[in-house]
């Protein structure tokens, strides 16, 4: 572990709000489909009408030879088909939770990693400096907050692939509860949300607020008590959810991709990597301007 790879992490942690991530947008093939004529990447496109742009009568667009195109709504309900195939066989959503769970594995033990990595105080600071200008990390216990944040979905996400829950295992509210209190502690009492619109009265609630506790050292204390509490929590390996939550991919599967062409479009697209793995899915012209996706060996 080093400065670097722990401001990597921590950029992922914090996701889309990080400036440099763009938020996902565009549609479903974008990055999956090329052109089966040229090979270049296929991309949607909405159609304008009057003001507008209308979603459903987009298209996908072949960037390269400009030969192919093929309607959104039914290159979506092809991709739909395609992975709701693979869903229906058994063993291989077994192999396919198998393997996400231990991926999901490795990045807890990464985090984790992180987290102790920048328990001491030089490190944490380094790694700040690194994110202060990329992301808006200010300190320290903001790149925690957001890692521990993100470790407890993990887990979250970990605990519903698992298909047979130990009965004995610790209950996700527990972990849900201790991550709260850090929460709910480190942005009523610390953070400082935009540095623009700071002013000198932000300042003296935050000490009154350290004064509460008996001041700052007493403050950071308690929330390193209570850091530390959640990040033992997040070494456990088994879990049982009582809410007995869903996986997403079942609500992704039940909506109609073909209506709906940029909703959960980032989920959507992790399933059809999923489906098809490594390669491309290719958009091949037939009968006049009619498009079929096809496989590129086929």
């Amino acid at each position: 572990m080093d400065a670097e790879l722990a401001a990597e992490v921590l950029r992922r942690a914090k996701g889309p709000e990080a400036r440099e991530v763009k938020p996902d947008t565009g549609y479903v093939g974008d990055g999956v489909l090329s052109c089966a004529e040229c090979g270049a990447a296929v991309i949607g496109a909405a159609a304008i009408r009057g003001w507008t742009p209308d979603l459903l009568a987009a298209d996908y667009d072949c960037t390269g030879c400009g030969k192919v195109h093929a309607p959104v709504a039914k290159a979506d309900g092809e991709l739909h088909d395609l992975v709701r195939a693979k869903w229906s066989d058994a063993a291989w959503v077994a192999a396919w939770r198998v393997a996400t769970v231990e991926e999901l594995d490795a990045e807890l033990a990464e985090a984790r990693a992180v987290h102790e990595w920048c328990l001491d105080d030089q490190q944490a600071h380094e790694v700040a400096r690194r994110l202060s200008r990329a992301v808006g990390y200010r300190e320290p216990w903001w790149s925690m907050y957001f890692l521990a944040k993100h470790a407890v979905e993990v887990v979250n996400r970990r605990t519903a692939l698992r298909e047979n829950q130990q009965p004995g295992a610790r209950s996700l509210q527990e972990l849900r509860a201790a991550s709260s209190a850090f929460g709910s502690m480190y942005l009523d009492t610390m953070h400082r949300p935009n540095p623009l619109l700071w002013t000198p009265s932000h300042n003296r609630q935050l000490r009154a607020k350290a004064r509460a506790y008996g001041g700052r050292k007493q403050r950071n204390a308690r929330l390193a008590e209570l850091d530390a509490r959640l990040w033992e929590l997040l070494a456990e390996r088994e879990w049982r959810d009582p809410d007995l939550a869903a996986l997403w991919e079942d609500q992704v599967l039940a909506d109609e991709w073909a209506k709906s062409p940029q909703t959960q479009v980032k989920r959507r697209r992790a399933m059809v990597v999923a489906a098809v793995g490594d390669g491309r899915l290719a958009v091949r012209r037939r009968n006049g301007d009619e498009a079929r996706i096809v496989r590129p060996e086929e």
